[in-house]
């Protein structure tokens, strides 16, 4: 089935329709849980919260009955990308852990993005948890699951993943380059979905790279080609990174206004809200900033988000040592710093330390 056009694409909705309604009158199990995923995928990418977890859970259900390995997998890889969807975290982990050895069956391996979507945002998922290292290698598992495959269409979505993680690790040059490369793909081959989703991530890597110009307009155009039927999940990130170019560009009025909209639609609540509390913190409204930052942390918590938390924690540290409170700085962050485990390499993580090294920890 071609899905150059993305998971929303009406021809794409209506021709995995047809297919389910074939795979009832067969009683095929397998067939049909694969189309059952096929529309859990359309309406993922759509945002829709409750068609999402139904079709992940009916997934699950005809799977689990079935005891086909490879179906069980493609019901685990939807439930991973619900609770995703939904900011259930630990529950999209737990998933991924029960799946891991599910999602070597051959059958599996042969669906179109299923080792790129699996690996990538399980990757996504592991470096929002804390654990960065964990995160990269699940990068390079879904980039070479998908490079094996020789399937363009797989290969140009790992790459997309990748950029993303890379963006998130604060690794501006890595994400841009790969940004590049997925452009270049989904150019030469229709895949119009990743190519919205290339520019939004080369735009924000440019913006950090000192470029907030030409990262704004590439924001911009990725924002409004992602505008197609049905394809709004994931526009409050684009949102909250073109707040973050504006704010690199000195036009911090106009990045609060702007994520102040991304935070209407965004389901990563903990660093739109941190974001909003930096753009107030440099407006000098400091009583507004902290009562973000706090916000922040706490939805971090609620999460288990360890990476949000550390980030929105380094925040209130900077505002309280600007008051004169250092204690209470350095004891909230060397608290959520003593977590991590992995990834001390990461640019977040050094932040950390050498902040806890001027509040004299």
């Amino acid at each position: 089935m071609k899905i150059t056009g993305g998971y929303t694409d009406p021809e794409f909705i209506q021709a995995t329709a047809h297919a389910k309604n074939l795979a009832e009158k067969s009683g095929n199990f397998a067939q049909l849980v694969l189309h059952i995923v096929a529309m859990w995928a359309s309406v993922n990418t759509a945002g829709d919260i409750r068609a999402s977890t139904a079709f992940a859970d009916q997934a699950l259900d005809l799977a689990s009955r079935s005891r086909n390995p490879a179906s069980i997998a493609l019901a685990h890889m939807a439930q991973i990308g619900a609770c995703l969807l939904r900011a259930d975290l630990v529950g999209a982990e737990d998933y991924f852990a029960r799946g891991i050895d599910l999602f070597a069956e051959p059958e599996f391996q042969r669906v179109p993005g299923s080792v790129a979507y699996t690996f990538g945002t399980a990757s996504l998922n592991a470096l929002a948890l804390g654990r960065a290292d964990t995160a990269r290698e699940r990068s390079r598992r879904s980039i070479l699951g998908s490079s094996e495959k020789k399937n363009p269409y797989e290969e140009t979505w790992a790459k997309s993943l990748a950029a993303e993680l890379h963006l998130h690790l604060r690794e501006h040059g890595e994400a841009a380059a790969l940004a590049r490369q997925v452009i270049k793909w989904s150019d030469e081959n229709g895949f119009s979905q990743f190519a919205s989703v290339g520019r939004l991530i080369l735009g924000s890597a440019l913006a950090n790279l000192g470029q907030a110009t030409e990262g704004m307009r590439l924001i911009r155009q990725g924002l409004n080609d992602s505008h197609g039927p049905g394809a709004v999940f994931g526009v409050g990130g684009a949102l909250a990174a073109l707040a973050s170019a504006q704010a690199l560009g000195n036009s911090i009025t106009e990045a609060l206004t702007t994520v102040e909209e991304a935070l209407q639609t965004n389901a990563h609540r903990p660093e739109t809200v941190r974001l909003r509390g930096e753009f107030r913190f440099k407006l000098d409204q400091a009583a507004v900033a902290e009562a973000d930052f706090r916000e922040a942390i706490a939805l971090a918590q609620i999460m288990s988000a360890k990476t949000w938390e550390l980030r929105a924690t380094m925040s209130l540290a900077r505002l309280l040592k600007q008051q004169g409170k250092r204690d209470e700085a350095r004891g909230k962050l060397a608290a959520i710093y003593g977590w991590f485990t992995e990834g001390f390499d990461t640019a977040d993580l050094k932040e950390a330390k050498a902040l806890l090294q001027e509040l004299g920890a």
